[in-house]
């Protein structure tokens, strides 16, 4: 994946690496430099920059991708990411999942996609990342327009893939398939004949969404163009929420977005959620804990 060459996202310096702690906070305490080392994007895709390395798990482990995580640091402006979901299509308003087939935005669609550029250029993106899907692409465009950022294609921001509920409707799929139906919605990661594993969503989402904040580290925003289900499932996955957490997330409408925004003691935090408007800026709570005591 090629990082833009903006100042505000520049790649990390050679001293960053691994620590012992799995917490996701991006702390900017970094201890004892001279033990430190950057493994290099290599370790989280391919070198065509389109996905995870096929059987690869990123940074060896899943403890170790915790620890990356933990040591982010953070410089300059407050680092922001923005989580943006495609416009509207025809199948959206027939209900029918999409999956990875490319269905173009409709006329309310592409006019969403205009209205929310206009708020979302007011951010000054350093970068927009997007699903080489159709209906993202032609989101990403409006952004592109008005701020002069070319959109940066990956794979890996790309809808669930939905194997053969791909084109249906749920009562559709329960007609047509009902012990799939029953499996899918009874069995954790089950996985839908041709489709990707939630577990699989999780680990793509989460390498591109990491290698997103790294190249903010010294602030600045970046918009990661995506799909209504994966990004949910980014976004926990990010965090290292767990998965009933799902359930406290609505889905996002066409064209809304999140904004993650780095706190300089606390870490990454949600500052808007299904957004349609700019929010204000994250304030200190007055009667909130300390940091050392929120476990």
């Amino acid at each position: 994946m090629p990082v833009p060459s903006r100042r505000a996202c520049r790649s990390p310096p050679a001293w960053l690496s691994i620590g012992s702690d799995r917490s996701l906070r991006f702390r900017p305490s970094l201890g004892n430099r001279s033990k430190l080392r950057w493994s290099g994007t290599a370790d989280l895709l391919d070198r065509n920059g389109t996905g995870l390395d096929q059987g690869r798990k990123p940074l060896g482990n899943e403890r170790q991708w915790g620890e990356l995580m933990h040591q982010i640091p953070a410089a300059g402006t407050r680092p922001r990411l923005v989580l943006w979901r495609h416009g509207q299509t025809e199948w959206n308003v027939l209900e029918k999942a999409q999956g990875h087939a490319d269905i173009p935005l409709d006329e309310t669609g592409r006019r969403q996609a205009q209205q929310a550029a206009e708020l979302l250029a007011t951010f000054k993106p350093c970068f927009i990342w997007s699903s080489d899907l159709e209906r993202a692409r032609q989101t990403a465009v409006e952004l592109a327009r008005l701020t002069g950022l070319e959109p940066v294609l990956d794979e890996r921001l790309r809808e669930y893939h939905v194997g053969i509920r791909q084109g249906t409707t749920f009562d559709e799929f329960r007609q047509q398939h009902p012990d799939i139906h029953r499996r899918f919605f009874t069995e954790d990661n089950y996985r839908v004949p041709g489709a990707e594993l939630p577990s699989e969503v999780n680990q793509r989402m989460k390498s591109v969404m990491v290698e997103a904040a790294l190249a903010l580290r010294d602030g600045g925003t970046g918009v990661l163009v995506g799909h209504g289900a994966a990004l949910r499932s980014g976004l926990l996955a990010f965090f290292d929420a767990p998965a009933h957490m799902r359930e406290m997330f609505a889905g996002m409408a066409n064209c809304a977005w999140t904004v993650l925004e780095e706190h300089t003691d606390r870490g990454w935090q949600i500052i808007d959620f299904n957004a349609q408007t700019l929010p204000n800026t994250s304030v200190p709570l007055a009667d909130d804990m300390p940091t050392q005591h929120d476990a």
